[in-house]
């Protein structure tokens, strides 16, 4: 399949996540306006001991919604996703979660570290926060998660320099990081896992993909096949934003084709 005139967004967020402004009608409509192929729903699932029926809840209510809109239109691929974020910090729930319905897709992310909050509520401009420190903390979370399994395509890899640098304007060379990086880049080609493109940070101040280039390059150089993209949108006019940059900068790097998950499954699109 060539995908020159249309978009697949694999990372779409729906009024079903806590931060979501979209309903399921919204989207669908916007996607077939704009010219999306298919576009996967993967509203929040942050896993905590805390909220666990209010996580579980909401994922069911998510799935139902999607699943009545399944065949609004014709034109537009709906897929059932989940952003499960933290499931190594509970596994045996992570599981369980999953285990409750067929998802076509499953993207694992990090926001917040063990007994931290989540990086969008901490202030970097305080003394006391080492910012190297929780980066490095950061990037062996990604790799526990490697190690745990159950995903499909690990979300926004730079995710904290969206508020470190975006929002609080800390320089930081992720030089410093190479190691752990590479690391959890190789663990993702070892085990067939993907490696998403997440476009928000175009949105955002400094306007990056995340990761950016120099990591997608080495992805591919350490022999990683797999890579999803998604807008990590929260509000429909978001929907398909700035694919097709982060598939040319793909392309870029060596990449040919891009996944998108049916039945948690990779189905190859050629860039």
């Amino acid at each position: 399949m060539k995908a020159e005139k249309y978009v697949c967004d694999c990372h779409v967020h729906s009024c079903h996540s806590p931060d979501g402004h979209s309903t399921l009608a919204e989207i669908c409509q916007y996607a077939v306006e704009h010219r999306c192929r298919a576009v996967t729903v993967t509203d929040h699932c942050d896993i905590s001991q805390e909220s666990l029926t209010d996580i579980i809840s909401n994922a069911d209510k998510s799935v139902e919604d999607i699943e009545n809109h399944k065949n609004v239109n014709s034109r537009l691929h709906l897929l059932t996703g989940v952003e499960l974020g933290q499931p190594h910090h509970i596994p045996e729930e992570s599981a369980r979660l999953l285990a409750r319905h067929s998802y076509d897709f499953v993207l694992a992310s990090v926001h917040n570290l063990r007994n931290r909050e989540d990086f969008y509520y901490m202030d970097f401009s305080r003394e006391a926060i080492d910012v190297r420190d929780i980066l490095r903390l950061y990037f062996d979370e990604l790799l526990e998660i490697t190690a745990w399994g159950n995903f499909d395509s690990l979300a926004h890899l730079t995710y904290p320099l969206r508020y470190i640098t975006g929002k609080y304007g800390i320089t930081v060379s992720l030089k410093s990081f190479e190691e752990q990086i590479t690391h959890v880049l190789e663990r993702l080609a070892q085990t067939g896992k993907a490696l998403e493109i997440n476009t928000s940070g175009l949105r955002k101040p400094g306007g990056t993909l995340m990761p950016p280039e120099q990591i997608l390059h080495r992805f591919y150089e350490v022999g990683g096949q797999l890579i999803t993209v998604g807008s990590d949108s929260h509000k429909p006019r978001d929907i398909g934003s700035g694919i097709q940059y982060a598939l040319a900068t793909a392309e870029k790097c060596g990449f040919r084709y891009y996944a998108v998950y049916k039945n948690r499954k990779p189905e190859m699109i050629q860039i």
